[in-house]
């Protein structure tokens, strides 16, 4: 008739021989999430940009033929151009590279956040369906206990029938949380990229609930490197280093031209060579520098506008970590206990016949409440502590 003493250990260790780790679930999304080839082809497109920046243009040959000419002419134009513009167009690529990998690394660490999440909202339905297993079991064995009451002429039908209303009620809760617990498996696995059902997600719902840790201040030195705060920086040199080529190109670089001319037999062949010289004749290059100018003054804010919005979305992680933890502490080791005990010994004291019904169904009904708000607030818990991971750009 008592509950198993295992309800409250379920959430600090949970079965784990034949179900999913955490660990478990972010290996096979790592290995099978199209995201993560889609994060590394980020980082591939920037370190392809960064050889296209380098690259020498080639040469232009010009032949001509002409019937009515004796002579045939065969020149190469090699543009020189890219001298000037080649170490600032190399450090723009150079910049992207930067840029491309804090892209490839937080999109690995929003992966592993989605699954974090998605794996503790399937074990917290889990484990709220076991419980309210166990309730509508213990209800049952309640409506039996009034029954035979009420055939030794102790309870009056109403009691009997509150207690057999409570228990179809609990039935009824039982079939809600065991489907909210299949929509949340579903869940996980479209975050793991399964497409079958697989071992039922297991271990402790509360790891990482160490008693009142200290909350880590996360020093200058640390925002720099995170993936947000390197996108915006690698961003902010792309643009002057595109600023620095669009100035350069305002300046007139010749050409270089060799070649050959010939004609009939007997006739002697001409080497030619020479420079081409372009003209700027209807604009010099101050629109494209004036627009590199202004994207390069826009993106200049970036990295302080980054570490602004990265530490107030870290310090809301953190805020929303520390107080479900402490809730979640406080739920664990008063609340649930004193509840479980309130339970166990209303119910012993209606089987003894001391007592009558209303106490045990309170009873029932705050440890039900206590024990779903110790699992809302651990979810809540493993939430923040995953977008917090996912902020500093860890993968865990």
């Amino acid at each position: 008739m008592i509950l198993s003493m295992a309800m409250l250990a379920v959430f600090a260790q949970g079965p784990v021989g034949d179900s999913l780790t955490i660990d478990g679930a972010l290996a096979h999304a790592r290995s099978n999430r199209p995201q993560v080839v889609a994060a590394s082809g980020t980082a591939a497109r920037a370190r392809a940009a960064m050889s296209l920046a380098g690259l020498i243009p080639n040469p232009v040959l010009h032949v001509e033929f002409d019937r009515n000419a004796p002579t045939r002419k065969a020149v190469v134009a090699q543009s020189l151009d890219w001298l000037l513009r080649r170490g600032a167009d190399r450090a723009s690529g150079q910049a992207g590279i930067v840029a491309g990998i804090a892209d490839s690394a937080q999109q690995v660490a929003d992966l592993s956040r989605d699954v974090r999440g998605a794996f503790y909202r399937a074990l917290g339905a889990q484990e709220l369906t076991r419980l309210v297993g166990d309730q509508a079991q213990l209800t049952d064995s309640i409506a039996h206990i009034m029954q035979r009451r009420l055939d030794a002429g102790d309870v009056s039908s109403i009691e009997r029938d509150q207690a057999t209303q409570e228990a179809g009620r609990m039935r009824l809760v039982a079939s809600r949380a065991r489907q909210d617990a299949a929509a949340a498996r579903v869940a996980l696995h479209r975050a793991m990229g399964l497409l079958r059902d697989t071992l039922p997600p297991g271990g402790p719902l509360d790891a990482g609930l160490t008693p009142d840790a200290p909350s880590h201040a996360i020093g200058a030195a640390e925002i720099d490197d995170t993936p947000r705060v390197r996108r915006a920086l690698g961003d902010s040199a792309a643009a002057h280093a595109r600023l620095r080529s669009a100035s350069l190109a305002r300046i007139p670089v010749p050409s270089i031209i060799g070649g050959i001319e010939w004609g009939p037999q007997k006739t002697p062949t001409n080497r030619i060579i020479g420079f081409a010289v372009p003209v700027s004749l209807f604009n010099i290059g101050g629109a494209a520098r004036a627009e590199a100018s202004a994207v390069a003054q826009i993106a200049a804010t970036g990295p302080a506008e980054a570490r602004l919005s990265l530490r107030a979305d870290m310090d809301d992680a953190q805020i929303r970590r520390d107080g479900s933890a402490a809730r979640a502490r406080f739920v664990r080791d008063t609340l649930l206990p004193t509840a479980r005990r309130l339970r166990a010994g209303t119910v012993r004291l209606l089987d003894e016949g001391r007592i009558d019904l209303l106490p045990v169904l309170d009873a029932l009904r705050s440890e039900r409440d206590a024990a779903q708000a110790l699992i809302n607030e651990l979810v809540a818990f493993q939430a923040a502590s995953a977008d917090y991971l996912a902020l500093t750009g860890r993968n865990e």
